[in-house]
C-alpha cells in the first residue's frame, strides 16, 4: 500500500474521531475549520475525504452555501458522524478497508 493511500485512511479515520468527538453540539463541523486547524491539509481534501465518509454511510454533509455563485468547497459544508461512524469507532462495526483501523 501506498503512502498517499494509507495517509488518507488515517485522515479518515481522523475526520471520524473529531466529527465524534463534536457529537451533541450545537453545530455539526465547518470543513474549513476542520482542514486548516485541525487536520492541516487543504479544503479540497476534507471535501473529498468527507464525501468518501457521507457515501459510507458514516457521516452526513450539509451544503451551506447561500448563493449560486458560491463554488463547493470546505468553507460552505458542515459535516456530522452518523450511528455507523460511532459503531465503527467503537470497533463494533465491520472494518472499512477506506478508513484505518487497528484491528486490522
Amino acid at each position: 500500500m501506498n503512502d498517499q493511500v494509507k495517509s488518507e485512511k488515517k485522515l479518515r479515520r481522523e475526520m471520524l474521531a473529531v466529527l465524534d468527538a463534536a457529537r451533541g453540539g450545537e453545530r455539526p463541523v465547518n470543513g474549513h475549520w476542520l482542514a486548516a486547524d485541525v487536520l492541516g491539509v487543504d479544503d479540497e481534501d476534507v471535501v473529498r475525504l468527507g464525501q468518501d465518509l457521507v457515501n459510507l454511510g458514516m457521516a452526513t454533509l450539509t451544503d451551506t452555501r447561500t448563493t449560486k455563485w458560491q463554488s463547493k468547497s470546505a468553507r460552505f459544508m458542515e459535516l456530522a458522524i452518523t450511528a455507523k461512524g460511532t459503531r465503527l469507532l467503537a470497533g463494533l462495526e465491520a472494518v472499512e478497508p477506506l478508513i484505518e483501523d487497528e484491528r486490522i
